[in-house]
């Protein structure tokens, strides 16, 4: 009988090859409209756009200032325990701007306005969500050094009840001109 012995050295160091490359598939599952706020993971981040004369989402092709153009809409489907409708629109499904101070509402210069209730977290799942929600905004992007959007409460690892929703204040300062940079909403799962 023979044996065969072969040394990892001469593999390893020999240099037979400098890369090598292997194409796998993969499987991207995305949640839509009937997954986001309606499941035990996570509550959907809803922005009261027809609250207010001063406030829009823009997402580059068209500027709603009452919701009526996104998800969640009459048109679409809405949340209806809890309920939130045609003036709220999802800044998770949607790929939009947050816009205050729209063409014909400008806010005032050198001024702090106070949104109330602007954002809500919102699950229409039956149970209460297992991760946990942090909200917040990023003010880098702005050129004025005065300009900022802040939410008036900490949001920080906040999960939402079954069927409930949580809903949030901002407050915007303005320097005195015009910022057309833009801030972050960052949303953290987690």
């Amino acid at each position: 009988m023979g044996g065969l012995a072969v040394g990892g050295g001469a593999l390893l160091g020999s240099g037979a090859f400098t890369s090598t490359s292997a194409e796998r598939d993969v499987e991207v599952n995305v949640m839509t409209e009937t997954d986001i706020g309606d499941n035990d993971q996570i509550a959907d981040v809803l922005v009261n756009v027809g609250g207010f004369d001063t406030v829009a989402v823009d997402d580059g092709t068209t500027t709603s200032t009452d919701g009526t153009d996104f998800f969640p809409s009459a048109g679409t489907s809405t949340y209806s325990s809890p309920s939130y409708g045609d003036d709220w629109v999802s800044v998770i499904e949607n790929d939009v701007t947050i816009v205050f101070g729209t063409s014909s509402n400008k806010l005032p210069p050198n001024s702090t306005s106070t949104f109330d209730n602007l954002f809500a977290l919102v699950n229409s799942s039956g149970s209460q969500t297992t991760l946990g929600h942090d909200l917040s905004f990023d003010n880098s992007g702005f050129s004025e050094a005065d300009s900022e959007v802040t939410f008036q409460s900490t949001i920080s690892g906040k999960q939402v009840g079954a069927s409930s929703s949580a809903e949030y204040s901002v407050d915007v300062t303005t320097d005195g001109s015009d910022d057309t940079a833009t801030a972050a909403l960052q949303i953290t799962i987690d």
